[in-house]
């Protein structure tokens, strides 16, 4: 979804009286941000996919829950009791209408213990019914001082996380001093690569990126091999004859130097989920670029994680 499409959506479901709840749910249900429609004593209506694997509960635990239970996994800074909670969410609705949205940062463990820190914010929805909020949730990231522009992206929920991933690729390309780069999602199995996205480079030069889209991991050549040796893999002379190599398709841009990075889903390190590659840097690709590209696409992966059930 492209900017203007997302400030046309959250335009139509916070300004319509037209929509009953059902048909609001229906428009956020496959939206990758984590959106929840709740009524105006903080009773959740409904919430989609995004919102639940956000928390880490099945649908049907967060269907059982208030904002009340929400906010007392708080931690920063954890509220007194109850009423502390109470007030708090009330506070929020009223500057919500009265301002037209409310937005804070929000720091919580989910039910896996881990720290977040998300950005939220709630909005007065007047649906057909009567007078319901909308709160939209995306994942804070820690870049330092020359990422902000990346964190200025993630704070407005109108730029998509499809946009927000181009971006951050882009800037990891630069870093790396690189002349393209590409992001791939790895299924659930450790199986197949899906394609997120390429540089504006390489779709300029590269003529066969409509072809696949989806790969299977063992099939790849040495591309693949960051993920099957699940570590980076840096190539600094690509005309050298190595088994891996498998060539490339017609049309491909020709490689000189690559670097591949596997990107996992925490520090624990148990499951890949993104695989970037990086090519045709002037001099030879070093660790430290492979750092930098660990940090960039795995801060990335923190605020785009709520789109894939794992």
């Amino acid at each position: 979804m492209g900017q203007s499409e997302s400030k046309d959506l959250l335009s139509s479901i916070r300004n319509t009286t037209s929509k009953t709840p059902q048909k609001y749910l229906k428009i956020i249900e496959n939206q990758i941000d984590a959106i929840a429609l709740l009524d105006t004593n903080g009773v959740y209506v409904g919430f989609n996919n995004a919102f639940a694997h956000l928390f880490g509960f099945e649908d049907e635990e967060i269907a059982s829950l208030t904002l009340i239970n929400l906010f007392s996994m708080s931690f920063d800074p954890p509220f007194k009791d109850q009423n502390d909670i109470f007030e708090t969410i009330k506070q929020r609705f009223q500057t919500a209408i009265s301002r037209g949205e409310s937005n804070y940062q929000w720091k919580y463990k989910n039910l896996d213990d881990d720290p977040l820190d998300v950005y939220v914010w709630i909005n007065p929805v007047h649906l057909k019914d009567g007078l319901y909020y909308q709160a939209i949730l995306r994942t804070v990231i820690d870049f330092d001082t020359k990422y902000s522009k990346i964190e200025l992206l993630i704070a407005k929920p109108e730029i998509s996380i499809r946009e927000i991933a181009m971006f951050c690729l882009e800037e990891a390309v630069k870093i790396t001093k690189s002349t393209m780069g590409y992001a791939y999602m790895m299924d659930k199995k450790q199986e197949k690569l899906s394609s997120i996205c390429w540089s504006a480079n390489a779709m300029k030069n590269c003529k066969m990126l409509t072809k696949t889209l989806v790969y299977n991991v063992e099939e790849t050549g040495l591309w693949g091999e960051a993920a099957r040796q699940r570590k980076p893999i840096i190539d600094n002379d690509y005309s050298k004859p190595n088994p891996l190599k498998k060539g490339y398709p017609v049309g491909h841009v020709p490689i000189i130097r690559s670097l591949n990075v596997p990107i996992f889903n925490n520090e624990k390190k148990k499951r890949i989920v993104l695989l970037v590659g990086f090519a045709n840097k002037e001099e030879p690709y070093t660790d430290k670029d492979s750092e930098n590209v660990a940090k960039i696409m795995g801060e990335f992966w923190k605020v785009a994680k709520s789109q894939f059930k794992f």
